[in-house]
């Protein structure tokens, strides 16, 4: 009985213990980024195979970017089809581009459709801007440099019919077989998207 009282008299002790915080040292930035970038905190579903493509595409994780051509913030910095060079060659397979009209870019009136980044509205910031036809020529480069996995081109459109119809014509001219016309993406097999670029696009 002796015995028993002192085991549960150390139990109590123990959970008065493990409620009491602890000090310990905070962790530095780079520790936090290390954290993160962990493969024991990664978001990818492990029980997959890598090399399984028999699934949609919707079953996969995709590697994507948000804003692509930017090369900073999104209020001041520069834009850039470099960016989607980098990105492509780091892995990325699925890359935004916001379109608008030549029209609200001055200088460049009566020429193609621009990419950049603005305000909901169309309301104009610091950052510049790069021809479309400059962007789809840097993905036609290199979407397939790094990876055979689809290249997804999110193109967020602001811009009028007569502009939407020239991208029309840069995206086939430009990347040619490469560009997916299939209409049953959503049901193909990753494998039978190696090597294709895929198109979607949101009206603004």
């Amino acid at each position: 009985r002796a015995a028993s009282v002192h085991r549960d008299s150390a139990s109590r002790q123990a959970a008065r213990e493990s409620s009491e915080p602890i000090d310990s040292e905070p962790i530095s930035v780079h520790e936090f980024a290390s954290l993160l970038l962990s493969p024991c905190n990664s978001a990818i579903e492990p029980r997959r195979s890598p090399t399984d493509a028999t699934e949609p595409l919707t079953s996969y994780w995709i590697a994507s970017s948000h804003n692509s051509f930017l090369e900073g913030d999104q209020l001041t910095s520069a834009v850039s089809a470099d960016m989607y060079r980098r990105l492509l060659l780091s892995g990325t397979r699925c890359l935004e581009i916001d379109c608008w009209d030549p029209t609200t870019f001055g200088r460049w009136w009566g020429q193609g459709p621009r990419v950049t980044h603005r305000m909901p509205g169309g309301v104009p910031l610091l950052c510049g801007s790069v021809a479309f036809g400059e962007v789809v020529a840097a993905i036609a480069e290199h979407a397939f440099t790094s990876s055979p996995l689809p290249v997804i081109l999110s193109l967020e459109m602001h811009c009028s019919a007569k502009q939407q119809r020239k991208i029309a014509k840069e995206l086939i001219n430009t990347l040619g077989d490469q560009l997916s016309r299939s209409e049953r993406v959503a049901s193909t097999p990753l494998r039978e998207l190696h090597r294709k670029v895929l198109v979607k696009m949101r009206l603004r």
